[in-house]
């Protein structure tokens, strides 16, 4: 019996304990980007256009210590979709003109082939320690700047921004429910102590 009240008072510790100090969250939100396809005088001009958004502001608790984000994209033509870049918020994602430049010879030659065979290329990017105070009033939107007539010839998959909360700040002053949770488990560990120098 006393084995088994050790056991519970034990548990309750390290429940007490990440009451009290906290602990990291982590949570993604997965949306389908949709990229309409526009015709017409505009499709020549410059647009910046939101294509997904990502609402997470019922998961968000605290500042955020980390994000990234991946998806996957197809491309019809090379050159078109060099014309566009892939923003989160102000947060460029992807330039594709830089990407498709910083390819070695080889490499371009088998992307390629692949969009050729239908491959859709994945891209998991982090984001930046300074560019996290984007993300923090709990929504971000995913959008596509470019020519529209350019749009067309992309397409993405479901994207996932997968964040990172902080350990929450510690209480100054525990409530009592807390200090009794902690006081039991420091109960048990002397229990199992006790039992373990028998």
């Amino acid at each position: 019996m006393k084995k088994i009240f050790c056991s519970i008072l034990f548990m309750v510790f390290f429940f007490s304990v990440q009451v009290t100090f906290g602990n990291s969250i982590t949570f993604s939100v997965t949306e389908t980007p949709y990229i309409p396809n526009i015709t017409g005088k505009g499709s020549n001009k410059p647009q910046e256009l939101q294509i997904a958004n990502f609402n997470y502001n019922q998961l968000l608790k605290g500042d955020i210590t980390s994000a990234s984000i991946e998806g996957q994209w197809w491309g019809k033509s090379i050159g078109s979709i060099s014309k566009l870049d892939l923003y989160l918020d102000n947060i460029l994602l992807i330039d594709f003109d830089q990407y498709i430049k910083g390819l070695s010879r080889s490499e371009k030659k088998a992307l390629k082939v692949a969009l050729r065979h239908g491959e859709m290329i994945q891209f998991d990017i982090p984001i930046d320690q300074d560019d996290l105070a984007d993300l923090a009033d709990g929504q971000a939107d995913l959008k596509l700047v470019g020519k529209p007539k350019s749009f067309k010839n992309l397409r993405m998959e479901d994207a996932t921004l997968t964040i990172i909360d902080p350990v929450p700040p510690i209480q100054p002053v525990p409530e009592p429910a807390t200090l009794l949770l902690l006081g039991s488990g420091l109960v048990g560990l002397w229990g199992f102590r006790k039992k373990f120098r028998k």
